[in-house]
């Protein structure tokens, strides 16, 4: 389409040709990231569980300023049990979007465990490890979710951006060219004529690492 309306909190904010408008919400979306997560306001849930702050680390525990694609990737989460009792029944949700918002990936308790319970009171560590990062290079923007036994707790959209810089993930210093899919998958190429199908004459291109 050649035009767009951008609405913020309900209401028009922007409206003009489509790259105008676009990039207009990019930036909007860039500002709400800027702000650190204990002082967003935009949240929504109970308040039973508080995101507090987020950081990049290597397997180290190490802070670092961006991920490499390749290498094991750690969120770190600071958070918060805000009530006076043992937590329990938590679910920890991260959307992962990318620059223009499509989402590429979730990141879920539930898909890999289930709840967890168990929680004093107070602060909490919480680290997600994304081991050996296939997203391509670029910035995205994360969505933090947490619930209690089904309930909403806390939700921020664009809670925290992250960059992914290149990296040497196929082991032979090759990244596929900008734009060309948004993730580095492991695959192993065969290739070998008709008559010689079988014999040990075939070509065989794989990633070693």
């Amino acid at each position: 389409c050649d035009s767009a309306l951008l609405l913020v909190g309900g209401k028009p904010a922007a409206h003009g040709s489509t790259g105008k408008v676009v990039g207009e919400y990019l930036r909007d979306l860039g500002r709400a990231a800027s702000v650190a997560i204990h002082d967003r306001t935009d949240r929504s849930g109970s308040g039973e569980f508080r995101f507090v702050s987020m950081s990049l680390e290597n397997p180290a525990r190490c802070p670092v300023s961006a991920f490499q694609c390749g290498t094991d990737a750690v969120l770190h989460f600071v958070a918060e049990n805000c009530t006076s009792r043992e937590l329990r029944g938590l679910e920890v949700s991260l959307g992962i979007d990318n620059e223009v918002g499509q989402r590429v990936a979730l990141v879920d308790t539930m898909l890999v465990g289930g709840r967890i319970s168990g929680l004093s009171p107070g602060p909490l560590n919480i680290r997600v490890t994304l081991p050996r990062l296939g997203l391509v290079p670029g910035r995205y923007r994360l969505t933090a979710y947490a619930a209690t036994n089904g309930v909403v707790a806390d939700w921020i959209k664009d809670a925290a951006v992250f960059d992914v810089q290149a990296g040497d993930f196929y082991g032979t210093g090759q990244l596929p060219p900008q734009g060309k899919g948004m993730f580095l998958l492991d695959h192993r190429i065969v290739v070998n004529s008709e008559k010689t199908e079988g014999a040990n004459s075939s070509s065989e291109f794989f990633n070693q690492c």
